[in-house]
């Protein structure tokens, strides 16, 4: 019997099909109609294609509209184990298969990831050597590139500035978009063109790991960029739960039942299509229960921790909301307090309707915040401070590769700020800037206690608003890092974050700690 390793479902034995009925179907591209027996009957896989989960769909319909290119800008969101790496693969496989001069490109997070994809063509290899199959591929499998003699091709590769930045081929694949660079992705769109008639194609796929990050971003605004968006979760690739009753279920919480309809629904439709005989137990997923049972348990007996990072149970294997471990800031909401824009107002008429965190009042206390750096970004915030104590990020400067004196024409801009706010080991970077008549305070604490102090501010309040407000128009870097890039380590040892990523965050901090605390001027050392 022709088994594949990643589908590990009971398969059709495709030794025992015709090989002049499977030949005929090697040399003849599937129709929308077919794709599914098409791959059963050629391959001997079985993709999932039974809907669980009402707001979800199935990995068959993603590859079938993949194949068919109904879509040229999709994003499969699916669960950890749930196919997406091997999806990827059997497209690439199909459509270079029958698809002259296509061409492909896998990028995945990591390498391992990128090699998920195309370790899947090995299956296809062998489902079709004995059918003479093999002899339309001009290089073996798992050399990162595979080419055809109707020269289309595949091949792998990590995502990297290196990688992101290559030729233009019509079609880029994206694995595990949650474990790469911002930029790396940006640069990485910029590679599909349309080619000997293919049009180009973008292919998202990964598990939504990260709060607010680049997958839960992509996935929130795939309507506005024009993607097609596909979900599918564990219950969508486990297999027919016939031995199990749901009141004992461990598995209930999370399905509600309704597996035991479209189990019926399946096994009445194979059975009279003579997919499996009366009695059989019909094809649904490749997990199996017990293996899925036994991830949901693993995930829900653990807790986050700066020395670890594990599964989330909702968002690895349900789908059902981004993990939020591993954040600094879990209070801050990208959506709540950052604002799509905060408009500055010079009177009660400009107001109008806007609610509080809409607006900035030119006559409130205004402050700066820095955070200093040269190598690493240098962040300044542009803040005003309502009569309630509630701050508002109204704009920033986030810069790489610039000194403290490269700004001072931005600034001496002549507006009044009630003072400036720095780190008090920037000594000769404030000395600089009192100089030009900027005079910045300065404080030395700890990164633990700001933190907590940060915490209360961005808490709501019992009207409803909350103590802090991030402008994403003009302040989009600080935003980003209070959503998601503000992280504890994998690996950390003790409660301070990572130092990355944490450059507006540690400008926010030193004004907080200063109007919480007390402010203290550099030459005095103490606190005022």
């Amino acid at each position: 019997m022709q088994n594949n390793k990643s589908y590990s479902q009971e398969l059709p034995d495709v030794d025992a099909i015709d090989l002049d009925h499977r030949r005929d179907m090697l040399s003849t591209p599937p129709t929308e109609s077919n794709l599914h027996s098409w791959i059963d009957g050629a391959l001997g896989i079985w993709i999932p294609k039974y809907k669980i989960c009402d707001d979800h769909c199935t990995p068959y319909e993603h590859l079938h509209d993949r194949y068919f290119d109904k879509f040229p800008k999709t994003i499969a969101l699916a669960n950890r184990g749930g196919g997406k790496s091997y999806n990827t693969g059997l497209e690439c496989w199909l459509k270079a298969r029958f698809k002259p001069k296509w061409g492909a490109i896998i990028l995945g997070g990591s390498l391992d990831q990128s090699e998920k994809s195309y370790a899947a063509t090995e299956d296809f290899w062998n489902a079709t050597r004995d059918v003479g199959g093999e002899e339309a591929l001009l290089t073996e499998p798992n050399s990162k590139i595979t080419k055809f003699q109707n020269l289309s091709w595949y091949k792998i590769s990590t995502a990297s500035t290196k990688s992101a930045h290559g030729p233009h081929q019509p079609a880029l694949y994206l694995d595990e978009i949650d474990e790469m660079e911002r930029d790396v992705l940006n640069g990485a769109l910029m590679q599909p063109q349309t080619m000997n008639r293919h049009q180009a194609t973008w292919s998202f796929t990964s598990t939504r790991h990260k709060s607010f990050g680049l997958m839960s971003e992509w996935v929130d605004n795939a309507d506005v960029r024009g993607y097609k968006l596909y979900t599918w979760c564990v219950l969508e690739v486990m297999e027919a739960c016939v031995d199990y009753h749901c009141s004992t279920c461990e598995l209930h919480e999370w399905c509600g039942g309704r597996m035991k309809p479209v189990i019926e629904e399946a096994y009445s439709e194979q059975v009279t299509k003579g997919i499996i005989d009366k009695g059989d137990k019909p094809l649904m997923g490749f997990n199996t229960v017990d293996d899925t049972i036994s991830k949901v348990k693993f995930a829900e007996g653990k807790t986050f921790s700066p020395e670890t990072e594990v599964i989330d149970v909702e968002a690895d294997l349900f789908c059902r909301k981004p993990s939020r471990q591993g954040l600094v800031y879990k209070e801050y909401e990208a959506n709540v307090h950052g604002v799509a824009d905060i408009k500055l107002c010079h009177s009660l008429n400009e107001v109008g309707d806007l609610p509080i965190g809409r607006y900035v009042m030119a006559e409130w206390e205004r402050v700066r915040a820095f955070d200093f750096g040269t190598t690493n970004p240098m962040a300044v915030l542009d803040c005003f401070i309502d009569p309630m104590g509630r701050i508002y990020v109204y704009k920033e400067i986030y810069e790489r590769g610039i000194t403290e004196l490269d700004l001072i024409p931005r600034l001496t801009d002549g507006i009044n700020y009630s003072f400036n706010i720095g780190d008090i080991a920037g000594a000769s970077e404030i000395r600089n800037l009192g100089k030009y008549g900027i005079i910045l305070l300065a404080f030395d604490q700890k990164i633990t206690e700001g933190i907590v102090l940060c915490r209360n501010q961005m808490k709501a309040r019992s009207d409803g608003t909350v103590g802090l407000y991030v402008n994403k128009e003009l302040a989009p870097y600080t935003n980003w890092e209070l959503a998601q890039a503000y992280r504890y380590g994998k690996n950390a040892t003790k409660e301070e974050p990572e130092d990355i990523n944490n450059h507006s965050a540690a400008a926010l901090r030193y004004l907080i700690f200063a109007l919480r605390k007390g402010k203290v001027r550099q030459s005095k050392g103490v606190f005022g």
